[in-house]
């Protein structure tokens, strides 16, 4: 493994879960909404390399490094404890506490910063998405730093990102003062991971209902469809706004009661689609 450590100033750090059930050979990342962290004193960035060297009678045949991961390295302000809960897998409880178990597991997500670039005038960023990987547990130890007669405490946090399962994207930038770059990229980059090629001008489509909203019969089944390709239906049954965490459609949904049911559509790097809200009696 060959690693180069890179120290980056850099501001806006977000977490974004990844929800589970998505990033698989078949089914696209989905992400929960946005987390914002600590405001960011210094983050590093490490790529892991897998090196190998194929040798042949008359010497070196081949000599390859592949990027497989990026270590994280990042040092802010104080954490708080429902930020170390969003990013660590620990629990709150409603008196503000933060419980620790043995059962605990980080969650996987995508983290997301900018880099002040060099230069005089208006000041312009790089903006910067891993695309999945988890955060370690770190020492309770914190650092105190004294600027100006004031002393301030700052905590260090680390973790490993990967390729992603579906696509194998690990990580994607995007320079403000590149020549035509996307102004509705740049200006959701906290909003929701972006993604390569995609413009998140485009939203997804509304899902649709068969049958339309009204009465029905008891035991009849509600099917819901997406016209945009790869998008995951997620709804409600309790008057809720679906969100990326809400139940996925997997199947008709059964209607043995007068209920409402409320749908959202999600595809990565796009818009998620207006709520579909269709309520239905029995008759």
């Amino acid at each position: 493994m060959t690693k180069i450590p890179k120290p980056i100033g850099a501001r806006k750090l977000t977490f974004w879960p990844l929800v589970d059930g998505t990033d698989t050979d078949l089914i696209p990342a989905q992400y929960g909404t946005a987390v914002r962290l600590s405001r960011l004193i210094t983050i590093t960035t490490t790529p892991v390399f897998a090196e190998g060297v194929l040798e042949s009678d008359d010497g070196l045949e081949e000599d390859e490094a592949t990027l497989v991961a990026v270590d994280v390295a990042i040092n802010a302000s104080q954490l708080t404890d429902a930020i170390r809960a969003a990013t660590l897998g620990h629990s709150m409880d409603d008196g503000g506490g933060i419980l620790y178990n043995v059962n605990d597991v980080a969650p996987m997500g995508a983290l997301g910063w900018e880099e002040l670039l060099s230069g005089g005038g208006t000041p312009k960023y790089k903006k910067v998405i891993l695309y999945k990987g988890k955060f370690k547990e770190f020492a309770e130890t914190a650092n105190s730093v004294v600027q100006s007669g004031k002393t301030y405490q700052t905590h260090n946090i680390g973790g490993r990102f990967y390729r992603r399962e579906y696509d194998g994207n690990l990580k994607y930038s995007l320079r403000e003062d590149t020549p035509n770059a996307n102004a509705v990229k740049l200006a959701a980059w906290f909003t929701t991971p972006q993604e390569y090629g995609d413009t998140l001008g485009t939203t997804v489509a509304t899902p649709t209902a068969d049958p339309v909203a009204g009465a029905v019969v008891a035991g009849s089944t509600v099917a819901l469809a997406c016209a945009t390709s790869g998008a995951v239906i997620r709804y409600t049954l309790d008057g809720s706004t679906p969100g990326a965490n809400s139940t996925p459609y997997d199947g008709p949904i059964l209607i043995n009661e007068a209920l409402t049911i409320k749908a959202s559509a999600f595809k990565a790097g796009m818009n998620p689609s207006l709520v579909l809200s269709a309520a239905y009696t029995l008759s």
